[in-house]
């Protein structure tokens, strides 16, 4: 009988989850509020010295969007805390290919038309 209560319970239980945002652009509260949970104090001293993990290379806010890349974060404290090999963001000693190369625009298909005859 008792047994039969405990496994209920244990039922119940969930695993817990990586902690994911509401969107891949979070805003810094909610950054602040994964990477500390209910710690208040530690998310408020996250969200003050922004500006110093800026500069030491964390990712900074979208120009477009206002707001971080979830994915960016992620793989720089990845790194930062010894998870992943190689630095996620490109050193700025390397130059970066033009844009043009990268994205480069598919050339659109002729439309088809008659053959024109050999005469």
């Amino acid at each position: 009988m008792c047994f039969r209560r405990v496994s209920r319970t244990l039922a119940c239980v969930k695993a817990p989850r990586d902690p994911e945002p509401s969107c891949l652009f979070p805003e810094d509260e909610e950054i602040a509020r994964l990477l500390f949970g209910a710690d208040k104090g530690c998310a408020k001293l996250f969200l003050e010295r922004l500006p110093i993990h800026e500069r030491q290379g964390f990712p900074r806010k979208a120009p477009e969007y206002g707001r971080r890349y979830w994915p960016a974060v992620k793989a720089y404290l990845d790194y930062e805390w010894g998870l992943i090999e190689y630095a996620p963001i490109t050193p700025s000693d390397q130059e970066l290919p033009p844009i043009e190369d990268v994205f480069r625009p598919v050339a659109a298909a002729a439309p088809r038309g008659a053959r024109k005859r050999r005469t």
